[in-house]
């Protein structure tokens, strides 16, 4: 069952996921894949079974050596339970990675690496400007 596991992260290109863009290492892809699973699964533990699903189901996602677009299916059900419009986005947009069909050698022209991958990055930015005011308020003044 697991025979082309290995073949599939080590020669597979189709559509690099973010992490693979970024550090193109399979065991540090695995081994962040199995610390996440561990991490999701010890993170709000008192949520609902839908919030922790999406917490992990977009963590494995972002660490996938490869997205498929019908990788991004699993996390719709969820979605419709506790919506998330960077996710909701990104599996429309996740779409743009068969627009290798459009040129020679097949390959995923980068405008469309771009629009796949632009609401995950704006939703990250977002959280990120969310969680700063709450950081400065948190510190003791001088």
């Amino acid at each position: 069952m697991l025979g082309s596991l290995p073949r599939y992260v080590n020669e597979e290109y189709f559509n690099p996921g973010p992490l693979r863009f970024l550090v193109n290492a399979p065991p540090v892809a695995a081994a962040a894949a199995l610390v996440w699973i561990v991490v999701a699964s010890l993170i709000r533990r008192k949520a609902p079974l839908p919030v922790r699903a999406i917490s992990l189901i977009a963590g494995l996602l972002v660490l996938s050596p490869n997205i498929f677009p019908w990788y991004a299916v699993w996390l719709l059900p969820f979605l419709a339970y506790a919506p998330s419009a960077p996710w909701i986005v990104f599996t429309g947009t996740v779409a743009f990675a068969y627009t290798f069909f459009l040129s020679q050698p097949w390959a995923v022209p980068g405008w469309a690496r771009a629009l796949e991958l632009a609401p995950l990055g704006l939703g990250g930015l977002w959280w990120l400007a969310a969680c700063l005011p709450a950081t400065r308020a948190a510190e003791p003044s001088p």
